[in-house]
């Protein structure tokens, strides 16, 4: 019924959560990794495309990966390739116009990812209509406790990003505050506390350190999102300042430096 591509956090969470419910085929480069061949992969109905779209050097999105895959498959392919990666907003389209392909973007954590899966608050689909409704309906009748948002495929890549990079946001506005608590000896947890009772604002990425135990935020994600929007604002008219200073203000209170860059 699904095939995965790529069984790294993403691609583990979806088996994990699929698995009980339908027939899985897993496959990746690393023999390790793979349950299944590529071919098997790609006879499935639902084809989950869970690749690594790390940043570049300069900020953009490295789609190469991406790229590499969907050159390198037979247009023949019957199933729905859904992309779980998260790319620059027309990518999905510009596949489109040889492959069946909907955006699905993943909303969760790499600690977490199998229970951020099945706890979700929401499933995005973007694409073309007609296949998006396949797709809801298919996963409706796995998990019909989560809303389904069906949009075009380039607002499901922007709603990503930008819920992303809000998060990242939120980690430095704590942070800010908490350098403030620090220079004027007050408790950081009393203030905080006081700020996040309103359920307006919410407890998550108000925590300083983070759970890392570091300040700001790293990993796989956050990093290469923000300077990737940046970019994309910035080549539609679009003003980025207010991301250039979180993302400046970032780097200068993160210790470790453990973001992907190629």
């Amino acid at each position: 019924m699904i095939g995965i591509v790529g069984n790294g956090f993403v691609g583990n969470a979806v088996h994990q959560n699929f698995k009980e419910k339908v027939s899985c085929k897993v496959f990746d480069v690393d023999e390790n990794r793979s349950l299944n061949s590529l071919e098997e992969v790609l006879k499935q109905k639902f084809i989950f495309v869970c690749l690594p779209t790390p940043m570049k050097f300069t900020g953009e999105c490295d789609t190469s990966i991406l790229d590499s895959f969907f050159q390198n498959i037979s247009n023949i392919v019957d199933g729905i390739f859904v992309i779980k990666s998260t790319v620059p907003i027309g990518t999905t389209k510009k596949y489109a116009k040889k492959f069946k392909v909907i955006h699905n973007p993943e909303f969760l954590t790499a600690r977490n990812a199998v229970e951020d899966f099945k706890n979700s608050e929401r499933n995005i689909v973007g694409g073309q209509t007609e296949l998006c409704e396949k797709f809801v309906d298919f996963f409706e009748s796995v998990f019909p406790h989560i809303p389904n948002i069906i949009t075009s495929s380039d607002e499901s890549e922007t709603i990503k990003y930008f819920s992303n990079t809000f998060l990242s946001l939120k980690v430095a506005y704590f942070n800010k505050v908490y350098d403030l608590c620090q220079n004027l000896g007050m408790n950081y947890n009393n203030v905080c506390a006081g700020i996040i009772s309103d359920s307006r604002i919410g407890k998550s990425h108000s925590k300083v350190p983070g759970i890392d135990g570091d300040r700001g935020f790293g990993g796989t994600c956050f990093p290469k999102d923000i300077n990737s929007l940046i970019i994309q604002m910035e080549s539609n008219g679009v003003d980025a300042e207010i991301l250039k200073e979180v993302w400046k203000y970032n780097k200068k209170i993160r210790t470790v430096i453990d973001w992907t860059v190629t």
